[in-house]
């Protein structure tokens, strides 16, 4: 059914003030119940929401929605908000794994440090000079170990033929050890090209999490879903409360149709009587038109005679007038 005059609805946050179930809009004093005793229902064109259904049917059937929304919308923030959680402590650890090495590898450089210094000392102790037949035979040696296995093809003929007289001769104690602090020297360089490495590795773990936390935001993401969830929810609110409202309005404009007919119907039954009341009227008229002079004389004359009658018979029975109010004489007898 179709309503032809403009209505308001009122859909906003709603409170109940006091027992006797008035709404109060939020955000003003006013309640609805003055202005039901004021104005009548039928020329009234606001619709509050705290009078549809009557009731308590619509309110739970929005809170129930407001709440299923609520809960959707901190689903998606917690999830979100764990998976960030979760990139946190990645970073973190990354972190701390990154501090662990670089420890790690200050402890293998000061190491490496100290063996230089061993090695010098120990050159010292044996009264090595610098181009001496003893050390240049150990730099000969130190170039085939870090040549490797197979690497005395990269040597020189005569270096070949050094290497075999100086594994005849045998090594001394000097270049033996010297050659043991070599190997240890090279496992702490080893060890911190390690650890240089894990702590690079570390870094680019760090600066990919950055990098897709930029660009794809996931909590701001997140947000913004959450909001859209809850304003979804509140369109569909605002639908649950205009389309209460219309089936409210209908069943009042079906009542004030119903009321007009019933005025409608009583309206043409007293024009109805009104006719034939003027119908008997004119009928009177023509009768009286219609009858003698002389017979209206006399017909004066009997009322007046009947009305004497009767005041004679009130004083008799010592009543007023007023007492019989209302009595009429038919005129015809």
């Amino acid at each position: 059914m179709k309503v032809g005059e403009k209505n308001v609805f009122f859909a906003g946050d709603m409170q109940q003030e006091g027992s006797s179930g008035n709404v109060r809009l939020a955000g003003t004093g006013r309640t609805q119940a003055g202005e039901n005793q004021e104005k009548g229902k039928t020329d009234r064109k606001h619709v509050f929401a705290g009078e549809l259904g009557g009731s308590s049917l619509l309110q739970d059937r929005i809170r129930q929605r407001r709440e299923e929304a609520r809960k959707q919308a901190m689903k998606v923030v917690g999830d979100a908000w764990d998976a960030d959680r979760l990139l946190d402590q990645e970073v973190q650890g990354s972190r701390q794994h990154f501090a662990q090495l670089q420890q790690e590898r200050g402890q293998a450089r000061d190491r490496l440090q100290e063996i230089k210094k061993e090695q010098e000392g120990l050159q010292q102790a044996y009264h090595v000079e610098e181009g001496s037949r003893e050390q240049e035979d150990l730099e000969l040696l130190r170039k085939r170990e870090a040549l490797g296995p197979g690497g005395e093809e990269a040597l020189t003929k005569e270096e070949v033929e050094r290497l075999r007289e100086i594994e005849d001769q045998g090594l001394t104690e000097y270049q033996t050890r010297q050659l043991e602090l070599d190997r240890k020297a090279a496992y702490q360089e080893d060890y911190m090209r390690e650890r240089e490495s894990q702590m690079m590795a570390e870094e680019g773990t760090v600066r990919g999490i950055r990098r897709e936390r930029l660009k794809h935001a996931p909590m701001l993401k997140a947000t913004a879903q959450a909001e859209q969830i809850q304003e979804a929810a509140e369109e569909e609110v605002t639908g649950m409360v205009l389309e209460e409202a219309r089936d409210h309005l209908e069943e009042e404009q079906e009542k004030r149709e119903e009321e007009a007919q019933a005025v409608e119907e009583k309206k043409e039954e007293q024009e109805e009587l009104l006719e034939e009341r003027k119908e008997r009227k004119e009928e009177l008229q023509e009768l009286t038109e219609s009858v003698p002079v002389e017979e209206m004389i006399q017909l004066e004359q009997v009322k007046g005679t009947v009305q004497q009658e009767v005041q004679d018979i009130l004083n008799k029975m010592n009543l007023m007038a007023e007492d019989i109010k209302g009595a009429m004489v038919d005129t015809g007898v």
